[in-house]
């Protein structure tokens, strides 16, 4: 893990680590920087202790996740995640079960296909979450079945449950050697294996993205932006930012407020940033562009003006 830049002791932020792994604030972990997040799945049935899909949504923009595999029956509508901008997957397997071939295929060209980072659950993000991302590390790190279930229970304890790990040791020299095809086909011969340059709940990596966000948007009305205070939900490779109050990384959204001052944040037909003063609770919805300008719907909710700070 440390060859492949997998951490780094001297960059990593133990608050987040231990704040996210806990059940109400998500029950998640990073398993390779900005790569995978594995968590537990999100369920609109009331009185159990899994979050809804809403809960995630500000995490998942603000860490340029893009993806959402799940691997256990619905216990949720996708449409929360796809009309916020995530693409999601459907991949059911049995609990306590091994893949079939054509999943783990599947999965494996899912995660090479899409770009940003894929969040993967199952019902405790542990025995067929854990196994998944076991193989896309065992094709594409070259580490060997155990190292890699070894990391995933460093990560997030419990990963890979019982004939799993069998299933992963069995698979290993087959999924080494078309780690060396694939790498062979699109890069060519003499290919090192991958390393990140930041390692999971890298502090430096989170000054960087929000020191990108930060130049990213122009200032217009004599109005800045306090990361202190204010949480910005965004795409990297998109062409629009959505500011969104604090109270929203819990997964609560608040009753839109009448006749209070707000300011909006939307893009015009150019892709430019503008700030527009409004009142009462209007929602816009203005197109933007992903990727391969891919035209998609999204909407731009009211600011509450004292959530932005105005200079003189």
């Amino acid at each position: 893990a440390l060859q492949h830049g997998f951490f780094d002791f001297n960059d990593f932020d133990v608050t987040e680590y231990e704040k996210y792994e806990r059940i109400q604030h998500g029950d998640l972990n990073w398993i390779i920087p900005n790569k995978f997040l594995a968590f537990s799945g999100p369920s609109n049935e009331i009185n159990t202790h899994y979050k809804c899909p809403e809960f995630y949504i500000n995490y998942f923009h603000l860490n340029d996740v893009s993806t959402i595999i799940r691997l256990n029956r619905e216990t949720y509508n996708s449409r929360s995640f796809t009309k916020a901008g995530f693409n999601h997957y459907d991949l059911f397997f049995k609990d306590g079960s091994i893949p079939n071939p054509s999943l783990a295929n599947k999965f494996l060209e899912i995660c090479e296909t899409v770009h940003g980072t894929i969040a993967v659950h199952c019902k405790a993000g542990l025995g067929r979450t854990g196994s998944l991302i076991g193989a896309y590390i065992m094709k594409h790190y070259k580490m060997t079945a155990r190292e890699s279930i070894a990391w995933l229970r460093i990560c997030r304890p419990g990963s890979v449950i019982g004939h799993q790990q069998g299933w992963l040791e069995q698979m290993q020299s087959l999924f080494w050697r078309n780690g060396e095809t694939y790498r062979l086909k699109r890069h060519g011969e003499g290919v090192s294996l991958p390393h990140h340059k930041y390692g999971i709940y890298s502090m430096e990596d989170r000054k960087n993205k929000e020191s990108l966000l930060k130049h990213t948007v122009p200032p217009q009305e004599g109005t800045y932006f306090n990361f202190n205070n204010l949480w910005m939900e965004r795409f990297i490779r998109g062409n629009y930012l959505l500011a969104s109050s604090s109270s929203e990384i819990n997964g609560i959204r608040n009753k839109p407020q009448h006749n209070k001052k707000s300011k909006l944040i939307k893009t015009d037909r150019n892709n430019n940033i503008q700030v527009e003063t409004i009142y009462g609770s209007s929602y816009n919805t203005v197109p933007s562009h992903r990727d391969n300008n891919i035209l998609q719907s999204t909407k731009i909710k009211h600011v509450n003006e004292d959530r932005i700070n105005n200079t003189a």
